[in-house]
């Protein structure tokens, strides 16, 4: 029996109650789409429904050697994601898009991340963990950044692009 230290222990009177509301984050959100161009989502706060979030925005880990930059989530979304929050908003000003930058843009998987900054908790949104490989805009022909234009770029850039030159070239 442990003098009563095992049920002290499990008792929920001695315990927090994880289904409680109170202790669930009121922010709910969702980083719904990320391509080579842009980060789209959306975030709120249930307790204060017709504030605005910012979002941050991570690639390839956290910490301020992988921090993108901030989203502010203040961008008309449809009535769904303000009837989700609780506002009452008539445009839902709740959303969110982040350009992904030209850095990320280089022909390697890149993991985008983000977190909603409420400044108690800042939770990462859900469907957060998005993978992406995205080419460069402009292709210069040397793939390999060594300087020059070699067969190893031309197979690079035929790779992604197919050989672009005929035959007779």
């Amino acid at each position: 029996e442990g003098n009563g230290e095992i049920y002290k222990a499990l008792a929920p009177n001695f315990r927090a109650d994880p289904c409680k509301s109170e202790y669930l984050s009121p922010i709910v959100g969702s980083l719904d789409k990320v391509s080579c161009s842009s980060a789209i989502g959306w975030a709120g706060n249930t307790a204060t429904p017709n504030t605005t979030l910012n979002v941050h925005i991570y690639a390839d880990g956290v910490g301020l050697s992988h921090f993108l930059g901030v989203a502010s989530a203040n961008q008309p979304r449809e009535q769904l994601v303000c009837d989700e929050i609780g506002s009452s908003e008539a445009s839902c000003p709740h959303g969110f898009t982040y350009p992904i930058p030209e850095l990320l843009k280089d022909g390697k998987p890149h993991v985008i991340d983000s977190y909603v900054i409420d400044n108690t908790q800042n939770p990462k949104l859900p469907n957060s963990t998005r993978t992406i490989t995205c080419l460069p805009d402009v292709i210069t022909g040397d793939y390999t950044e060594d300087g020059k234009v070699d067969i190893v770029d031309f197979n690079k850039v035929t790779q992604f692009f197919g050989n672009p030159y005929a035959i007779s070239d």
